[in-house]
């Protein structure tokens, strides 16, 4: 897939590492300025944030 959109090797590392990082702190703070699933929000950084050591450490290995 990569190959497709001709990225060089350091663009690649960078896409890679991107996509496995937590989502965006900026979720809690819509919530709350909504007053909406704040819980929701918090508990969805929390478990993108674990999650996120077991995939950047996946893809680091992918990527040697």
């Amino acid at each position: 897939m990569i190959n497709l959109i001709d990225l060089d090797r350091n663009q690649t590392i960078s896409l890679l590492l991107q996509a496995g990082t937590p989502s965006a702190i900026s979720t809690i703070r819509m919530a709350e300025a909504f007053k909406n699933n704040q819980d929701l929000a918090a508990n969805i950084l929390f478990s993108t944030t674990i999650l996120s050591i077991i995939t950047i450490s996946i893809f680091s290995i992918f990527i040697q």
